[in-house]
């Protein structure tokens, strides 16, 4: 049977759903990134019978899909496991092979999903279990991936939160098996690259009416204080002060101290000094006037990756609540998000 979408009002998420579906067992669940460079256009459903995607779906196929190698980590399964920088390099080839086929297209690559370990129940048949190493691999391999991005043609995401429940583990809701979104995981995926896939193409996002606005990730805004966008690449620079501490929040967290120093009131530099001297370096990435979705952007796009803290402190919610601007139960829904968030980049570490 093939899969039908029916809907005209969503026609880039019925896109992501079978690009998406592609990805169950009997589809291309089992490629690995040496032959997915081919693909594109009409894929085998999960019931081995065609899905046909339009065009539009596609060139999404091609460049959000460019989701690949996590079955190049597994030597349980595909054997033999490859390094991160193999699975990393190839997928370099495959983004320069769309890019030389199709040079204007814009290709959106995204992090390695997570993986369940022998620890993960995960949910009916079919259950794949990834050992220590296959998880650990995928998650490196995932962050080197971020490095192909140029900001002009190819682009990077990290939307693994999505999957994961606030301790790390992963939903089984949305990954029964769990490596491979069900339709509901398929939703979710959809929707947290929708605000990045509208701003490639040039509209405006298509977004579910019934999904929290708050769990939608959202990029810029800022107090009129500092530069929004210029203090997060800031933050991004100063992971090689391989900070033991990490804060994450709004103003009332952007305005204690510490570095990155766009936005920081000088009077308050002595305090954080005291509190955290040399010996315990930390990173304050505290935005001041950021609510929830500011810091599930800045999650998605890799304000973490490649830290190793001991602890990160989050503190957002406030300017979500402040005049009564969203309900107290869909604000409490989206901090729950942001753990996840912080699971999905860094591992073994306390959130408080």
């Amino acid at each position: 049977m093939c899969l039908q979408i029916n809907d005209p009002t969503l026609p880039r998420l019925a896109s992501i759903l079978v690009a998406s579906l592609l990805a169950a067992p009997g589809g291309v669940a089992a490629d690995t990134p040496a032959p997915a460079s081919g693909k594109a256009g009409v894929e085998s459903g999960s019931d081995g019978n065609a899905v046909t995607a339009p065009k539009e779906a596609c060139d999404l196929l091609m460049s959000g899909d460019s989701l690949i190698g996590t079955n190049n980590t597994d030597a349980r399964a595909n054997p033999p496991a490859h390094t991160p920088e193999q699975i990393c390099a190839t997928t370099k080839a495959i983004v320069a092979s769309i890019l030389r086929q199709s040079p204007a297209i814009k290709v959106l690559t995204l992090r390695i999903f997570p993986k369940g370990g022998d620890d993960e129940p995960g949910v009916g048949e079919g259950i794949f279990h990834s050992s220590a190493q296959a998880i650990e691999i995928a998650r490196r391999a995932g962050e080197l991936t971020a490095e192909l991005a140029d900001g002009k043609q190819v682009f990077w995401l990290d939307i693994n939160h999505v999957f994961l429940r606030p301790d790390g583990s992963i939903n089984s809701d949305l990954m029964p098996d769990p490596v491979h979104p069900n339709q509901a995981g398929a939703k979710a995926w959809a929707q947290a690259i929708e605000p990045t896939l509208a701003q490639l193409m040039g509209d405006q996002p298509i977004v579910d009416p019934l999904a929290n606005p708050l769990r939608v990730p959202a990029s810029g805004g800022g107090d009129g204080t500092y530069d929004w966008m210029q203090r997060h690449h800031s933050g991004l620079k100063v992971k090689s002060t391989k900070p033991q501490v990490v804060l994450l929040g709004d103003s009332i967290t952007h305005h204690f101290g510490g570095i990155p120093t766009e936005g920081t009131p000088p009077s308050e530099q002595p305090v954080w000094d005291r509190l955290f001297p040399q010996t315990r370096p930390a990173t304050n990435l505290g935005f001041g006037a950021d609510r929830i979705p500011q810091v599930l952007w800045r999650l998605d796009h890799g304000t973490l990756d490649g830290m190793a803290p001991k602890r990160v402190v989050l503190m957002i919610g406030a300017n979500d609540v402040l005049g009564g601007a969203e309900p107290p139960d869909a604000v409490v829904d989206g901090i729950r998000a942001c753990p996840a968030g912080v699971n999905a980049a860094v591992s073994a570490v306390f959130i408080d």
